[in-house]
């Protein structure tokens, strides 16, 4: 089943599918359909879930109007992987060999997109072309990157893509600005057009690539409330209670070895003669699970 099956109708819309699937169903058209349904629904609550389905890539019609599993009608289901060339190649949900795409087929589809593809030629079960017949969802939608000159340019840039900004008032947009846009039109130019929808921060700000790869990947940059408070009771200091079964060397000279910019200052160093003349180097790692206890809100 598609993995972006809506809730919408969703009861309705299971028990079309199940007709559908049923051996002996043959395709029908929209009137056909609701003689078989007219006991559950009524015809237009019957349209909205066929034109769900349908946008779903669930099921299809063919040159008669009449509905049936897209699949039984030639159609399958993937993601595109589309080449600098121009042609892709779709890798179907249903594992079969992937179906070549010829760039005049491509229909305005990206790369990433998941797509409906129709087969339209099969010399061998191991080689079939295909047409793009619907984006059922886009594999680009959000972009985060510098606002410069009206476009927005992502630092991991897919396919060489051109971003422009569609103008909002809502927005004062200032060159060398981190920002979040979505995709609002696509076009098989390379030539995209972005709404922005939250302005992050200057370029210049410290830490501007962490903020960054933040807002990309969708990490809250915020911890739970019962992770904050676990953190809260953790001492500042040993306490005495601690140093059971542990050599105390707090006596010595013992440096990290990580620079000013580290987020984890887990490993130091220390240094020192023996009365024979040679140098003792010592190695000390943080014992972080005495703090980090399995399964505590910090350790998940």
């Amino acid at each position: 089943m598609c993995p972006f099956f809506s809730k919408e109708g969703g009861v309705l819309k299971k028990e079309i599918l199940e007709e559908m699937q049923k051996p002996k169903y043959r395709p029908g058209t929209l009137a056909v359909l609701f003689d078989r349904f007219k006991k559950q629904t009524n015809y237009q609550e019957l349209t909205v879930a066929i034109n769900a389905l349908e946008k779903e890539g669930l099921i299809a019609r063919n040159q008669r109007n009449e509905y049936a599993l897209a699949e039984r009608l030639g159609y399958v289901r993937g993601t595109l992987d589309l080449k600098k060339a121009g042609y892709g190649f779709l890798s179907r949900d249903d594992k079969g060999t992937d179906l070549f795409i010829p760039a005049s087929q491509i229909n305005n589809a990206m790369d990433g997109d998941y797509c409906l593809a129709r087969i339209t030629k099969k010399t061998s079960p191991q080689r079939m072309e295909g047409e793009i017949s619907r984006v059922l969802k886009r594999g680009l939608e959000e972009i985060v990157g510098e606002y410069y000159q009206g476009a927005v340019f992502p630092k991991n840039n897919p396919g060489d893509l051109l971003f422009r900004v569609r103008k909002d008032k809502n927005f004062h947009l200032l060159d060398h600005t981190l920002v979040r846009a979505k995709v609002v039109k696509y076009g098989r130019s390379g030539n995209l057009e972005v709404q922005v929808l939250e302005v992050l921060a200057s370029m210049e700000e410290k830490d501007i690539d962490i903020l960054e790869v933040m807002h990309r990947r969708n990490l809250n940059p915020k911890f739970p409330n019962e992770v904050l408070e676990q953190v809260q009771k953790i001492p500042s200091e040993v306490l005495p209670s601690e140093l059971k079964g542990r050599r105390d060397l707090r006596n010595q000279l013992i440096f990290t070895i990580d620079g000013d910019d580290t987020k984890d200052i887990d490993d130091a160093i220390s240094l020192r003669k023996n009365d024979d003349g040679h140098w003792l180097l010592g190695v000390h790692i943080a014992d972080v699970s005495h703090y980090v206890t399995k399964g505590s809100p910090l350790d998940k």
